[in-house]
């Protein structure tokens, strides 16, 4: 909250998709940003191939620019691009082995027994939303009336892979 008090927004770029050469839309990124004050990031959403982190990593904007890559994460396989951003900072929203409690842990011994790997961020969100259903039919003693589950969610915690959830 204290970053987004101070952080301002000074331009988006959004580029159709099946685009191949990022080149121009980094540029135009760069014209933007390379003469703001202050530390400069850009983050960036991308699904499909390619991406973009190629041609970021590339055109060296930290160097050249002072303009830093944060981004959100990412089911394993698409991760791998960020290897060429070591230290790179940003969001995170679940990585297997970073929870520390008993749910992660089955869920992810499990995965790992059925698959052969590790269990991505879908996974921890589906199994989320199996636990939610689960907690309330438990309160409920079964009853799946649709009002009585509702209520009965209302403000209910439960366990998850990544820590209680409310």
């Amino acid at each position: 909250k204290d970053f987004m008090k101070k952080a301002k927004i000074v331009h988006e770029e959004y580029l159709p998709v099946g685009t191949t050469d990022f080149t121009a839309g980094l540029l135009r990124i760069v014209d933007k940003l390379k003469d703001q004050p202050g530390t400069k990031y850009i983050s960036v959403g991308w699904s499909g191939a390619p991406t973009p982190f190629s041609k970021i990593a590339e055109m060296d904007l930290e160097k050249r620019y002072g303009i830093k890559l944060a981004t959100g994460g990412n089911i394993l396989p698409a991760m791998v691009a960020y290897k060429q951003f070591p230290g790179m900072e940003g969001a995170l929203y679940y990585y297997f082995g970073i929870p520390k409690n008993p749910v992660n842990d089955a869920m992810v011994a499990e995965h790992y027994k059925q698959f052969k790997a590790p269990p991505d961020f879908f996974t921890a969100g589906g199994f989320s939303a199996a636990m939610a259903v689960v907690t309330a039919l438990k309160k409920t003693n079964g009853d799946t009336n649709t009002e009585k589950l509702i209520s009965t969610m209302e403000g209910m915690s439960f366990d998850t892979p990544k820590g209680k959830m409310t």
